[in-house]
């Protein structure tokens, strides 16, 4: 949607349009409202030529653009994205950012032994079955040696919030590893950092991708075990990419209003 209009209260970058000797000046605003862009073209009267210190090569204009475009969401399903829990390796403090995406988005996973009490997360990849993050006060050992995934009483939290307006149709789905024999996870909601929401949202035995319930409603995911010792294996989302058939309509806009701005300036 083209639309003329005098101000507007948010940032905007001016997009420069040449044509011959005439350097026409418009500020384009581009407006993210959910999957559907806006252009606001501030069309003035145009006092810079070329040679001026304000004049703009071709390439600068086209680079201007391309930058300004090529990460903004204007619909379609998206480009998937995948907050892996298996990388980085070891022990992790209580807590770890993890990042994906371009421009990237960001998750924060915490560590919890019980309500309000830190543990170290641990990135866990020990082969097929058994990549994650897991926490480090596992009792259960392997050959001495402890198995660092989540227990029963103990959970990883997730801060999703960068994610809500990044991500389209927000949703996003998680998978476990490391679940066999009876082994079982939890899923909980809650808006209260370091707490464990009240209320089960979704549970299970096996490894397969399944939705966050209730996403959007929910700061923050807390991932459990209801039996044995499980991994939380990845996080993954939709991220909104450009549709170049909506940028080709805006640039055939902005050079269709140059193209009259000009005629009138000559008549």
């Amino acid at each position: 949607m083209l639309i003329m209009t005098p101000k507007a209260n948010t940032s905007c970058f001016a997009l420069y349009i040449h044509h011959e000797k005439l350097l026409m000046p418009f500020k384009a605003l581009f407006l993210l409202n959910g999957s559907v862009i806006a252009m606001r073209c501030l069309a003035e009267l145009p006092e810079t030529f070329e040679g001026s210190p304000n004049s703009r090569t071709q390439h600068e204009q086209d680079s201007t653009l391309l930058d300004r475009t090529r990460n903004v969401g204007v619909g379609g399903a998206g480009s998937p994205i995948s907050f892996l829990f298996d990388d980085p390796k070891g022990d992790l403090g209580t807590t770890h950012t993890y990042t994906a995406g371009t421009p990237s988005l960001s998750v924060i996973a915490s560590g919890f032994s019980g309500n309000n009490s830190p543990v170290d997360l641990f990135g866990k990849n020990a082969g097929s079955g058994e990549q994650g993050l897991g926490l480090v006060n596992d009792p259960q050992s392997n050959g001495g040696t402890s198995e660092r995934e989540i227990t029963k009483g103990s959970f990883i939290q997730l801060d999703i919030s960068g994610l809500f307006g990044n991500i389209t149709s927000m949703s996003a789905k998680f998978s476990f590893d490391s679940t066999t024999g009876n082994e079982e996870h939890l899923v909980y909601g809650s808006n209260t950092s370091s707490t464990l929401g009240t209320t089960p949202l979704a549970w299970g035995g096996d490894e397969n991708p399944h939705s966050l319930p209730s996403f959007g409603t929910y700061k923050y995911y807390d991932f459990g075990s209801g039996k044995g010792n499980v991994l939380l294996s990845d996080l993954t989302a939709n991220q909104p990419v450009p549709e170049p058939a909506s940028m080709a309509l805006v640039g055939a806009g902005l050079l269709g209003l140059g193209y009259f701005r000009r005629r009138n300036v000559r008549g």
